[in-house]
């Protein structure tokens, strides 16, 4: 992930501005002092600045120490309701590696098709497992939503998925894996590079009769050193468990 990503990322959720604001002042002053300009005039508001955003930074983290001291860390900082379009787009752009594992990834597979495209294009290694819609398993996670059950949509939708992928896979030339795995999966994710330090797997799950709209999902990066390997160790397991898939 490059610094610029990093910057945009931690500037859209609101994090580590006193930092890169306290940058800024460093890098313009050097420059001004190259320059040959008096930066004296400027070094005195922007300082002040610089202090009072840090100061509400360090405001921040106490009150959030101290709930967590107290058990009540807010939830917003580990499952989020959502995530932005552009968030997974701008992963997709600048990752060579993904891993898509979801149990029908229909959205998933529309939404950035020509990405996918693209990253084939230029050599990027793409992975896909899909629920086998020929198990049993597919049965089961078509009972899980908030509406009537319908084994034959989801059987579909799945087949719908993995015949777009296979006809990438024979239009791209470039390194796709399309797998099927014999268990019901209660959740789907991007695992963009996640063998790398700068690595970010994205988890949505799925949850039993509840609306589409309130589930639960969940942001890891390669620092949250627990949680991230345990999910890239469980997507390394479902893998290592499926099958390719074979269009009948």
């Amino acid at each position: 992930m490059s610094f610029f990503t990093t910057l945009l990322d931690d500037v859209r959720r609101g994090e580590n501005i006193d930092l890169y604001a306290a940058l800024l002042l460093a890098v313009t002053l050097a420059l001004l002092t190259l320059l040959g300009v008096d930066p004296g005039r400027f070094t005195a508001p922007l300082s002040l600045t610089v202090m009072a955003l840090i100061a509400y930074s360090l405001l921040n983290i106490r009150k959030f120490i101290a709930s967590v001291s107290h058990g009540h860390a807010p939830i917003d900082h580990v499952l989020h309701q959502d995530w932005a379009d552009d968030e997974i787009k701008q992963r997709l752009q600048d990752c060579n590696d993904l891993l898509l594992i979801g149990p029908i990834l229909l959205r998933a597979t529309k939404n950035y098709y020509a990405m996918y495209q693209e990253k084939l294009k230029h050599r990027a290694q793409i992975r896909v497992l899909l629920v086998n819609p020929d198990h049993v398993a597919a049965d089961i996670i078509a009972t899980r939503p908030h509406s009537d059950v319908d084994v034959e949509r989801t059987k579909s939708e799945i087949r719908a998925s993995l015949q777009s992928w296979q006809r990438l896979k024979e239009t791209s030339g470039g390194c796709l894996e399309l797998r099927v795995v014999d268990y019901p999966l209660s959740y789907g994710g991007f695992f963009f590079d996640s063998d790398d330090p700068t690595g970010s797997i994205y988890i949505r799950y799925y949850p039993y009769k509840m609306r589409d709209d309130t589930r639960p999902r969940l942001v890891l990066y390669a620092t949250d050193v627990y949680w991230f390997a345990f999910y890239r160790e469980e997507a390394a397991a479902l893998w290592a468990s499926a099958h390719p898939w074979v269009n009948k």
